[in-house]
């Protein structure tokens, strides 16, 4: 069983509800930032941007400043790698980091978000469509987390659930991704819909204990079972598991 598909737009909706979205653009190469500037000026999403090119510069932006989203190169002039993602993360300020990778580095994105990215994009394939749904997604699952984490429950990020090897998710009454850990983001191939946070509706007609095929990055689509349940200390929704299927 695959994805279906439907006709809600939910970029539609997340833009009606996102407001003016502050960016952090962490980038050298000008000819990257001016894309990326251009870009997040003809979108519908209102953006207010501030770019900065090292990894010193945004430290002191970040605690000057208030920033509801980092857009971060990994290659600054100094810092290299995963270590420039670490040194943002640590100051701990609440707004979700999308990294901005090569398209020849995949399992570099792919370890950015298990530390704690939110999502990445590939520098080449930049477009106005691509950039303004993941940022604004982005923006929206964090949300999403940090209402989780507030609710008493023990849901949070970094818990139990996020230490789990099987893939899990909370998503609400319409579907729409309150939670993912570690290991889903891995096993669903970072699909949009699910790093995003965009509203799961491929999960609509999926009963307990169906089947689905993931496309995976550089492999062939996995199948998975589904598992859901309500969850009782959270009315209205409910948590999703996959594990491997025949």
């Amino acid at each position: 069983m695959t994805r279906p598909h439907g006709k809600h737009d939910p970029h539609a909706t997340a833009v009606a509800n996102a407001g003016v979205i502050s960016v952090l653009h962490v980038e050298d190469d000008p000819v990257h930032s001016s894309l990326v500037t251009r870009l997040l000026t003809v979108t519908e999403q209102q953006f207010r941007s501030t770019n900065v090119t090292t990894l010193a510069d945004a430290l002191t932006a970040i605690s000057h400043g208030t920033f509801d989203v980092c857009l971060l190169d990994l290659g600054l002039p100094d810092s290299v790698g995963l270590a420039t993602l670490r040194r943002i993360l640590a100051q701990h300020v609440p707004m979700p980091v999308v990294v901005l990778t090569a398209e020849g580095d995949p399992w570099l994105a792919l370890a950015a978000i298990k530390m704690g990215a939110q999502d990445f994009l590939i520098k080449d394939h930049l477009d106005v469509r691509g950039l303004s749904r993941t940022l604004v997604f982005a923006c929206a699952r964090h949300r999403g987390e940090s209402a989780v984490q507030g609710n008493g429950h023990g849901l949070e990020p970094g818990g139990v659930i996020d230490s789990l090897p099987l893939p899990v998710a909370v998503v609400d009454a319409e579907l729409r991704l309150l939670f993912a850990n570690r290991a889903w983001l891995s096993e669903t191939g970072q699909a949009g819909d699910t790093v995003s946070g965009a509203p799961l509706s491929w999960l609509l007609h999926l009963a307990d204990d169906s089947s689905i095929d993931f496309e995976r990055m550089h492999a062939r689509p996995r199948r998975m079972r589904l598992r859901r349940a309500g969850l009782r200390a959270m009315p209205g929704c409910e948590v999703v598991c996959l594990h491997a299927g025949l």
